[in-house]
């Protein structure tokens, strides 16, 4: 008797997926990469794995995003609140002083803007969960 292979030792086939199963998981994939390609084009991120029943929707506080999954037909319920590191998360708004210098505008100012800066930044985001 020759000795087995390690692979051949360790190899756990995968439980048989039933045809009807297999075929709703695929219906949700395609939907989740329609829905993935609209959410990421108006600034949101979803966090879940394509083909999950439920899906976590992830977007800036002020977001009108959450609004717009709801006209395609989603019941969007509220998940709670997390972070998110952006590559211009955060962003300056100066005037120039009259000797040159550049100061941070306060919020709500209406002086004109010399210069704009943006910085990696933490923002607040809103998560919602649906199913598909």
């Amino acid at each position: 008797m020759s000795p087995l292979k390690d692979s051949e030792r360790f190899h756990f086939p995968a439980a048989p997926i039933d045809r009807e199963r297999k075929t709703a998981i695929e219906k949700r994939k395609a939907i989740f990469v329609d829905l993935n390609e609209f959410v990421t084009a108006r600034g949101g991120w979803l966090v879940s794995v394509a083909g999950a029943v439920d899906v976590v929707l992830e977007c800036l506080v002020d977001s009108t995003l959450p609004d717009d999954v709801a006209r395609l037909g989603h019941d969007l319920k509220p998940d709670g609140e997390g972070q998110r590191i952006l590559p211009a998360g955060v962003t300056e708004r100066f005037v120039r002083n009259r000797d040159g210098n550049l100061s941070l505008i306060t919020e709500g100012s209406t002086v004109p803007v010399a210069e704009v800066r943006h910085h990696a930044g933490i923002v607040r985001v809103e998560r919602w969960r649906f199913s598909l």
